[in-house]
């Protein structure tokens, strides 16, 4: 599958912004992502739609398995920089395929103005 180059280039970009987060805020990024991807999951209810979507309920199943399994490991202190970079490369590819970068664009972007507010001397929640 051949990605587009402003794709790559956003995906690239928020790689490093990822990795450039603390721990806490590593974990509230991926929080907030699959926040995001239990919104996406509702397509799939049955009542809302006429044609089954085992795929997407599938794929957001998988993303919500691997989502709150490297958090608990930050949380562990069992997650070293190279974990960091290869959980960060995982998501950030299915989210590409998926074209649910948008969705974790502003995962990192909750994560990153919540550290912004915390190092501005606003008290964290």
């Amino acid at each position: 599958m051949s990605i587009e180059p402003d794709v790559k280039a956003r995906a690239d970009s928020l790689l490093e912004r990822l990795l450039r987060l603390s721990e806490s805020r590593m974990v509230l990024a991926y929080l907030s992502y699959a926040h995001e991807v239990t919104i996406i999951a509702r397509e799939t209810y049955p009542e809302l739609t006429e044609v089954p979507m085992p795929d997407l309920a599938r794929a957001c199943n998988e993303t919500l398995h691997h989502l709150s399994g490297h958090p608990k490991r930050l949380l562990e202190g069992a997650a070293d920089p190279q974990s960091n970079r290869s959980f960060a490369e995982m998501i950030l590819g299915a989210a590409v395929q998926r074209r649910w970068l948008p969705f974790l664009e502003r995962a990192v972007a909750h994560a990153e103005s919540e550290s912004q507010k915390q190092g501005a001397g606003c008290p964290s929640k």
